[in-house]
């Protein structure tokens, strides 16, 4: 009877061992694709890069990733006066393998905080690459930022 016993609770435990270990791991044929096991690429989204002659009572609104310990975006940019009137933003993809579609928009605040310039924008970046956007009638006394508004992987270089 003791036997019988053992047999059985061995039994048990081998069943709930083998269901619980299926279900622990990731089923091989929902995830072939990614058999590598390849971490996803993170994109931030709102400010991204702001620049100009900030004043004690003007909010600079952007963060850095590296100080609040998040891991890097794949999409980075930069934003900068060009010219008298003119301003360039520039928005990188860092990806070694996707292109993302990416919504991206540049705002003008004077030294009150008050938004005075405010441009939209969209582009296909492949990887590696980046796009520039020129917008004229950007003061120089503005402070500026570039924000992401949405970004979206379209998939491998083809």
């Amino acid at each position: 009877m003791k036997k019988k016993i053992a047999i059985l609770s061995s039994f048990i435990l081998l069943n709930f061992l083998l269901v619980s270990n299926s279900f622990s791991e990731e089923p091989t044929h929902l995830n072939a694709k990614n058999s590598k096991h390849e971490p996803k690429e993170k994109v931030h989204k709102g400010v991204i890069s702001s620049s100009g002659h900030y004043v004690s009572n003007t909010k600079v609104d952007s963060y850095s990733t590296e100080m609040t310990g998040e891991s890097k975006s794949v999409i980075t940019g930069s934003v900068s006066h060009s010219g008298k009137n003119e301003c360039v933003a520039k928005v990188f993809n860092s990806s070694p393998k996707n292109k993302y579609s990416v919504s991206f928009k540049v705002i003008g605040k004077d030294k009150r905080g008050v938004k005075a310039l405010s441009r939209g924008f969209s582009a296909v970046i492949k990887p590696g690459s980046n796009v520039s956007r020129s917008i004229k009638n950007c003061k120089k006394s503005l402070n500026l930022s570039l924000s992401v508004v949405s970004a979206k992987s379209l998939g491998g270089k083809k």
